[in-house]
């Protein structure tokens, strides 16, 4: 009787054990079960928000991720002489990273080169190395130098020195006028906000250092009023916004350009009349 009594305890001991198992089992499973339920909205939410995106944006998202991917193999040139590191671990699905980083270390490396060695030729070939080696978009370029230049004080900006005046004499050369003058919109749109009501002034100077001519400025009012190339002259973060606020704000003075184009064809009109 004893050995069977111990036998039946032992029996009723393991149906207890088996069924504290079951029951932590089916907890564990109803848990697994709501993190997969929850994974699973997120999942949905992810997929409806990317998909309500705009052209614009999703190819924005690209560009951004592109340029972080540039600024961490930049990281790792520093750290370990190139070693590769490009599996995109910091990326989330939809690509969202920081697109300051690969700017930021365009215009700094720039910066630190101007101070070194200043001459114009110099000047532009950096200019380009930093935009490709940070996979900056073409459009850039302009931007990239005029912050090097007159990033740190807007004041700059309204007085260029006579060596950055042939810095920006070169640039247009390597771009067009209309990318020069993109590179000053972007800087009063993100940078110094103050320079968009004086926007007429920058031009004014530009004008008078014989940077750009008549014929540049009134062929870059009207590529914004008709639509300027994106890819080539304007910088992204330039909106068409942004970009009617600048050309309302010089109309006075891109209408005295005019007035004083007209009286050089009325001029030599009459020096031609003189010579007959």
């Amino acid at each position: 009787l004893k050995t069977h009594k111990l036998e039946k305890d032992k029996k009723k001991s393991k149906e207890s054990g088996d069924k504290a198992k079951a029951a932590k089992a089916a907890k564990q499973d109803k848990s697994d079960k709501g993190d997969n339920d929850d994974d699973k909205t997120k999942k949905k939410k992810k997929k409806k928000d990317k998909a309500e995106l705009t052209e614009e944006e999703k190819a924005e998202k690209k560009r951004k991720k592109k340029e972080k991917r540039a600024a961490m193999a930049a990281d790792d040139d520093d750290d370990d002489d190139g070693a590769d590191d490009d599996n995109g671990d910091d990326d989330d699905d939809d690509g969202v990273v920081d697109d300051t980083g690969a700017m930021e270390s365009a215009i700094n490396g720039l910066r630190n080169f101007l101070e070194k060695d200043s001459e114009a030729e110099a000047a532009i070939g950096e200019v380009r190395k930093v935009q490709t080696f940070c996979a900056l978009p073409r459009n850039e370029r302009a931007f990239i130098l005029i912050a090097a230049l007159f990033g740190a004080d807007d004041k700059a900006a309204l007085s260029p020195s006579p060596k950055a005046f042939q810095i920006l004499a070169a640039l247009k050369a390597d771009t067009s006028p209309t990318c020069l003058v993109g590179g000053f919109e972007k800087l009063a749109v993100v940078q110094h906000p103050a320079l968009l009501t004086k926007f007429p002034i920058v031009l004014k100077k530009l004008y008078d250092a014989d940077v750009l001519d008549e014929k540049d400025i009134l062929e870059w009012h009207t590529k914004g009023l008709d639509g300027a190339d994106r890819d080539l002259d304007v910088p992204n973060a330039v909106s068409d916004d942004d970009r009617a606020a600048l050309l309302k704000a010089t109309e006075p003075f891109i209408t005295w350009l005019e007035q004083a184009e007209e009286e050089g064809d009325d001029d030599d009109d009459d020096d031609d009349d003189d010579d007959d």
